[in-house]
């Protein structure tokens, strides 16, 4: 754990909390380009896409970011609900969370892998 002086009080920045950062930020990358220009770990740039979409008229892009976001707060209404009334800090129920969310993640990635299908369409976008 680090901890610094934040505004008076001391702030700690947990090794959980920077890894699943840095987890968040390669899974943005990889599915940006493999899912042709969608973010699935942080929203903020979904929403950028999903306004810049509206404004012009790409449908398809406005239904691609909208789901994204969609999804998105779905995932969190679930995860909410399953860590309702649980002890303050890290408890176990989130690290059940976050170990099924690598599951969900993982286990079709290693399938499509070992079948030698499905690519990301990264060397197109040229």
């Amino acid at each position: 754990m680090i901890s610094r002086t934040f505004m008076g009080r001391e702030a700690y920045i947990h090794w959980r909390l920077v890894a699943l950062a840095a987890a968040a930020g390669c899974v943005d990358a990889a599915t940006f380009l493999g899912l042709d220009g969608v973010f699935v770990a942080n929203q903020t740039g979904n929403t950028v896409l999903l306004g810049i979409a509206v404004s012009q008229g790409e449908w398809d892009q406005v239904a691609r970011a909208g789901l994204a976001v969609a999804a998105f707060c779905v995932g969190v209404a679930i995860a909410a609900a399953a860590l309702r009334g649980a002890a303050a800090g890290w408890p176990r129920r989130l690290t059940a969370i976050v170990a099924a969310q690598a599951v969900v993640l993982g286990a079709p990635t290693l399938v499509l892998e070992r079948a030698g299908g499905a690519r990301p369409a990264v060397a197109s976008r040229r």
